[in-house]
């Protein structure tokens, strides 16, 4: 888990890691994909407004 939010960029891992420890991965890993997809869907909007800009800009 800790690998995968190194890579995506994702911020406090240490609340992942702690629902990990406190609750179990079925809470964890729900917690850990939800932020994950928007994180995603976050970086998407980004890229597709800067596409836009740049198409105005033409």
């Amino acid at each position: 888990m800790s690998r995968e939010a190194a890579r995506h960029s994702i911020r406090n891992q240490w609340v992942y890691i702690l629902a990990l420890l406190l609750a179990g991965l079925s809470f964890a890993w729900p917690l850990f994909l939800f932020k994950l997809e928007a994180e995603r869907e976050s970086k998407l909007v980004e890229t597709a407004s800067t596409e836009t800009r740049a198409a105005a800009n033409r």
